[in-house]
């Protein structure tokens, strides 16, 4: 059986920069932060009754307030990769602002892990046409891969390598999200909004279809999706893009185990024939 990317975003319990506009972010940052180690544990949880490691994608803000819990996924034997600094999408900063953010959660993660963080995911896979620079400074900041863009929209300079993987011209690769695109809009297939609003059944298709083309599927999902009781803040016409769905998460997730092997990106990487 093909064996397929597993990941999980560390954030607050809010998903996108964008609310901070209209909520006071240490208010909402005060009332996630009993979420984050509890629902961390669920995750850890439903792996270990399966012995199945997974990539944690963590923002470096998360592990400012929980390093505990960064060097605990570390020792549970999972891959510690860096979702950012703060959550917010790479096309709102200026290079500059990135490669400050980037150095600094990549610092913080690899001193709470007490190892080499070498994985990056941006917030909403920002990364794209309308930040170029961005893969440069990964480079320059040690990163040997990035996991933000959707397989429906790679960057130029990316070829095929094999195992559904993507390099460049220097080696740095691409692991790209399961995509479609469907109402003018772009959509990741495999993970997030799509296992919380769409049945199992569509997941399972689009790894199974995958995976007979020798490709394997990087699924991705939150922390605060397997959180139903989770306080929604955010303003009521988000509600279902943000909570719907989230009552089924956990289920699903463990049947999503079942079905199919999974591994860290890492291990991806290196069994890859490329």
């Amino acid at each position: 059986m093909l064996v397929n990317g597993l990941s999980f975003d560390i954030e607050w319990h809010f998903p996108l920069d964008m609310f901070f506009k209209s909520f006071d972010r240490k208010k909402l940052m005060a009332v996630g932060r009993d979420q984050i180690v509890g629902n961390v544990h669920k995750v850890m949880d439903i792996l270990s009754r399966r012995s199945i490691k997974a990539t944690f994608f963590i923002t470096g803000d998360v592990a400012e307030y929980f390093p505990e819990i960064v060097g605990e996924i570390a020792r549970d034997g999972h891959e510690i990769g860096c979702h950012g600094y703060e959550h917010k999408a790479v096309y709102l900063m200026t290079a500059a602002t990135f490669r400050e953010q980037l150095f600094r959660a990549k610092t913080i993660l690899e001193n709470s892990s007490g190892g080499r963080v070498v994985g990056y995911r941006a917030p909403a896979a920002s990364i794209d046409g309308r930040v170029p620079w961005a893969v440069s400074i990964l480079k320059d900041a040690g990163f040997h891969y990035d996991s933000s863009m959707l397989s429906c929209n790679l960057m130029d300079g990316f070829k095929p390598a094999g195992s559904g993987l993507y390099r460049d011209a220097d080696g740095f690769m691409e692991l790209p999200l399961a995509s479609i695109s469907a109402f003018g809009r772009k959509h990741a297939m495999a993970g997030g909004g799509c296992f919380r609003f769409f049945p199992y059944d569509w997941t399972r298709s689009v790894i199974l279809r995958n995976n007979r083309d020798g490709n394997p599927v990087f699924f991705y999902l939150h922390q605060w999706e397997l959180d139903p009781k989770q306080p929604k803040l955010l303003p009521c016409k988000m509600w279902l893009r943000c909570y719907g769905g989230i009552r089924f998460v956990k289920n699903r997730l463990e049947r999503l185990l079942d079905d199919f092997s999974f591994t860290t990106y890492q291990e991806i990487i290196k069994k890859a024939v490329i």
